[in-house]
């Protein structure tokens, strides 16, 4: 794994923040589109996100896409429950 992709998703856009290996971050926007997913590609390529270990919200349909494109990208992916990260 070259690092770990956090996604925020909403209907409309979703936020990333990808923590490589070496400890660096890095943050981007994207539209919740096609496009918007392509744009996240070719960006985890350009930062050395080859191959990363993303996680993402179960919220409905909204982040069902992305899954899909990580996935058939080689991608290791997690779509957890919203509830179970909150603190008691």
């Amino acid at each position: 794994m070259d690092g770990v992709l956090g996604i925020d998703i909403a209907k409309a856009k979703f936020n990333v923040t990808l923590l490589l290996a070496s400890g660096a971050r890095r943050r981007k926007t994207c539209a919740n589109t096609p496009a918007g997913i392509d744009e996240l590609q070719a960006w985890l390529q350009r930062h050395g996100g080859t191959r990363v270990h993303a996680c993402l919200e179960a919220t409905g349909r909204y982040g069902d896409r992305l899954a899909e494109a990580l996935v058939n990208a080689g991608h290791v992916v997690s779509v957890v429950n919203p509830i179970g990260l909150m603190p008691i």
